[in-house]
This record gives C-alpha cells, structure tokens and sequence, in this order.
C-alpha cells in the first residue's frame, strides 16, 4: 500500500497544477455568489496577443487564455492588457469567467447607488430593464472591486460583473 506522504510528493514533483484559492464575491438575484481567482491564466479579448505572448496560449472563440504564472505576469510591460480569469469552483478546470467592465446593478434605491457612484467617480447608465444599471469601470480588478462593494450597499439585490463567459449550447 502506497503511503500517503509519498502520493503527495509524486504530485509535486510531478508539477501538479496549484487549484484557484483567491475568491472574489458578488450579490446576484439576493444571494451571494462567488469565483475563484486563476493564478494561472490570464486572458485578452485584442484580435492580436500581446507580442510577449505571441505563440502561446490557446483560444475560445473570440478569448485568448496564456497559462502564465505570477512571476511571468510581473516582467510583462505595464500596458499589456491582460484579464484575470475566474473560475466557478476552486478548480483550474472549472468553467471560466472575464471581468471584462462594468457592473450590472439592480437596486431598490437609486439615490444610494447614484451617490456612491458619484464618490467612487464612475458614471450610471440605465439599462433597457426597470431597476437596473450598469455602473461603468475598467475591465479586471476594477469591476471585481465595485462588485463587491456594491453588493454591501443598502437595497442592492444584485451587483455582478459585466462577465464573459463561455456560450453553452442547449
């Protein structure tokens, strides 16, 4: 019988890859929801990759993914416009999902909502649906932020990222 030490170790040495552990949460319909954070991938929606990425990564349909770790991701020059790619289960396999910019609010108090986008100096734009808006920011970090504190503000029954995500076939 293979002792359990010696199982962990063959994974490492094997290089097995580091699941998502950072989370990210939101309030969608009422209820908290939340993502795992890829340290891993990083991706771009540009028809041209980056040209330090040129030749790697992989692509789903209009997404380009560059398996990349942490360290390569801090040598890339400063106006490399790269996403974080969140995952819907603390898995590097699990589905994906791109803060690509903007959040999408729905609110039973539009003057609460309308001051704190004005303190945070963000614009609102209504949406075709009654009660909801779409609180303009900067794709990455920026929307994974406004998210979730604007799912801590009074009346707020949803405030998720403006996500790309994969289409399903039904």
């Amino acid at each position: 019988m293979m002792k359990p030490w010696l199982l962990l170790g063959m994974l490492l040495a094997a290089g097995a890859q580091a699941a998502p552990s950072q989370t990210f949460q939101w309030k969608e319909d009422g209820r908290m929801q939340r993502a795992w954070l890829d340290p891993n991938e990083v991706a771009t929606l540009q028809k041209t990759p980056p040209a330090a990425l040129v030749g790697r990564g992989h692509r789903e349909g209009a997404v380009r993914f560059f398996h990349i770790s942490p360290q390569q991701r801090k040598q890339l020059p400063a106006s490399t416009k790269l996403l974080p790619v969140l995952r819907v289960a603390p898995d590097s396999k699990a589905e994906w999902r791109l803060p690509v910019g903007g959040v999408i609010v729905a609110s039973s108090e539009p003057e609460l909502l309308r001051q704190w986008v004005q303190q945070q100096r963000l614009s609102l734009q209504a949406t075709p649906v009654p009660g909801f808006w779409l609180v303009n920011t900067a794709p990455g970090q920026a929307a994974l932020d406004a998210a979730t504190a604007l799912s801590a503000l009074d009346g707020v029954s949803t405030a998720m990222p403006n996500w790309q995500q994969p289409v399903s076939k039904r």
